[in-house]
């Protein structure tokens, strides 16, 4: 099923990754899949191989196989850590992609997942929003304080709570910002009510 859904898909990318079994006591190879699934990326397990010697062109051969079943044609790019044999692996699949296809795999580092959440820092950074701080002190407004929750929610009326913030991991920020957009009018009668001495915990709040 999973094979025909990306099959169906008008690009696919490879992610890997490659660590000691200690069990097996081989190298395990881990492959998935990350795909535009309806409104989202959808990341799939998709196989994984154990290895004793994983050179490049080892594990080069075991993307022929995965790409064998999924088609050359539609793989847009590997998503890949940064030791120098992954790189190795990147350039061979580059010639194997061309040499099938005519085309060549996207290049956006060794890590393309960190650049992407980079670049989306960087363009908050300069568009000068400061989002990254309205979203930690949302968060820290509320974290490990009962006494505010509660007064929070007898004055607004709402359970519903920021969320953690991750300096990290931008792209997956999506359900933070949009609790932050959902609670602001909420945040904003709490803090009101706090300076003008309606809550009884207004002497912790900035």
């Amino acid at each position: 099923m999973l094979k025909g859904k990306v099959r169906d898909q008008s690009e696919y990318l490879l992610l890997f990754d490659e660590r000691l079994n200690s069990e097996m006591q081989s190298k395990q190879l881990d492959v998935l899949v990350r795909y535009w699934n309806a409104d989202k990326a959808e990341s799939r397990y998709f196989t994984s191989y154990f290895l004793g010697h994983a050179d490049a062109e080892t594990v080069q051969d075991k993307f022929e196989s995965v790409c064998g079943d999924l088609g050359y044609e539609k793989l847009a790019q590997l998503s890949m850590d940064s030791p120098n044999v992954n790189w190795k692996v990147f350039r061979l699949m580059q010639e194997d992609v061309q040499k099938q296809t005519g085309k060549k795999l996207l290049n956006v580092g060794s890590c393309g997942l960190h650049v992407i959440h980079n670049s989306f820092r960087d363009g908050c950074s300069a568009a000068e929003w400061d989002v990254e701080t309205f979203l930690t002190s949302v968060r820290w407004l509320f974290k490990d304080s009962p006494a505010r929750c509660e007064d929070y929610t007898s004055v607004t009326g709402s359970n519903s709570f920021p969320l953690d913030f991750c300096r990290h991991r931008w792209l997956e920020n999506v359900p933070v910002v949009e609790r932050a957009l959902e609670i602001i009018p909420f945040v904003v009668q709490y803090i009101t009510a706090g300076k003008s001495g309606k809550v009884r915990a207004q002497e912790q709040i900035i």
